[in-house]
């Protein structure tokens, strides 16, 4: 099953539910706070592209796939 990062809305507390495609998210809770209004967020990863011989510089970025 796969991990989803949620915020909460009354704290700002960002967690990791490991849920399966059919589970109901209407019941999640902050382990934080215990709000109820639950947000799934999309965080930034860095991601390196192409092949870079020399091991001194970096092709990898930290820019959001959505063009940020």
């Amino acid at each position: 099953m796969p991990w989803y990062d949620f915020q909460c809305e009354d704290c700002e507390h960002v967690f990791e539910e490991q849920l399966s495609i059919n589970d109901d998210r209407s019941g999640l809770i902050c382990p934080q706070c215990g709000g109820k209004d639950i947000q799934r967020v999309f965080l930034t990863v860095a991601a390196c592209v192409g092949k870079n011989n020399n091991s001194s510089s970096s092709s990898c970025s930290t820019e959001s796939s959505t063009g940020g």
